[in-house]
């Protein structure tokens, strides 16, 4: 599997702390957007982050720890509040490995390795499916 992911180094945030809220994450997050994100979408996002964050934890994402042992966290990326998780310096990484891992796990799940997805086909408000590229071949891909 292919992708820049596992170059990034920064973090995922989500509330960690008894001092942030799911509100100064979603300010953060809409001023950090320049006010162009979907708020509707951005409050959805900030009220579901601490637990994929959790279940990414569950599934052996190593987030970093605290003497402690509560989940490390930083101010990245313009939020006001520490809540950035990560995984040393590799947290790209570590997330990607954990979810692929994971994915192994279940064999009605099928990957496309080497497909570059270029649209998700919406209908009704539902993904109904997706429009992709094989890479090696360079032709389209009908992965339903």
């Amino acid at each position: 599997m292919r992708s820049h992911t596992v170059a990034a180094e920064g973090g995922s945030a989500a509330v960690a702390q008894d001092h942030d809220s799911f509100e100064y994450h979603f300010h953060d997050t809409v001023a950090g957007g320049d006010w162009l994100c979907e708020q509707d979408v951005v409050d959805y996002f900030v009220h579901h982050c601490p637990t994929e964050m959790t279940q990414l934890e569950q599934w052996g994402c190593p987030w970093s720890r605290r003497p402690d042992g509560s989940v490390n966290v930083r101010r990245f990326g313009g939020m006001k509040i520490e809540r950035t998780w990560f995984a040393a310096d590799k947290t790209g990484f570590h997330m990607l490995h954990t979810l692929f891992q994971t994915s192994l796990q279940f064999p009605q799940i099928q990957r496309f390795d080497e497909h570059f997805v270029l649209d998700l086909l919406v209908d009704d408000g539902q993904a109904r499916g997706l429009v992709a590229m094989n890479m090696m071949e360079g032709t389209g891909a009908d992965p339903r």
